[in-house]
């Protein structure tokens, strides 16, 4: 597994991943009106831009007929605007069109969400948080961006106890008791 993968390797606590999920706008009516090879070959070129906007040390993954992931190490608090820099140049890359035959005007577009991965953390809840955050970003509105981020980890505080507590009022509300 890439987690396994990923967590194996020395841990540099000043990395962190950028997680981006990405979905195709308009692959299905390329489908319905040119057939599953004009989609394939989309798809293709899709993949081949993906990658090449990737850097050596990211990883990028087609998950379906229309989805993407990619995850992208970067030095510990930098995350968030590399996640919005990346996002924005391939939302604007997609937006070219892709040429199949003798067609030369598909286009296609894309809708992103992303999430931050610490390794230490799993893997696949920062993947769920960027799929939220795309989500989001579809029900704004085809091209767009959106980042949820995680969660801060919930920080345990003594609970304190009254020495004496009344039962519930009528309405449901707790009274004070009254001590000497």
């Amino acid at each position: 597994m890439l987690s396994q993968q990923l967590q194996g390797s020395p841990r540099d606590s000043a990395l962190e991943f950028c997680v981006l999920s990405l979905a195709l706008d308009d692959l299905e009516p390329i489908h319905e009106r040119y057939g599953q090879s004009a989609a394939d070959h989309v798809q293709e070129q899709i993949g081949l831009r993906l990658r090449q906007r990737a850097r050596a040390q990211d990883f990028a993954f087609r998950l379906d007929t229309d989805s993407f992931l990619l995850l992208l190490p970067c030095p510990a608090g930098e995350g968030n605007a590399l996640a919005r820099t990346i996002a924005q140049r391939i939302v604007l890359d997609l937006q070219r069109p892709v040429s199949y035959l003798t067609l030369s005007s598909l286009r296609v577009g894309c809708t992103v969400g992303a999430a931050l991965w610490e390794p230490g953390s799993a893997l696949t809840d920062a993947i769920g948080l960027a799929h939220e955050a795309l989500q989001a970003a579809q029900r704004a509105g085809r091209g767009q961006f959106r980042q949820l981020l995680a969660p801060a980890p919930e920080v345990a505080t003594p609970a304190i106890a009254p020495a004496v507590q009344a039962p519930p009022s009528e309405h449901g509300s707790v009274r004070a008791a009254a001590t000497d």
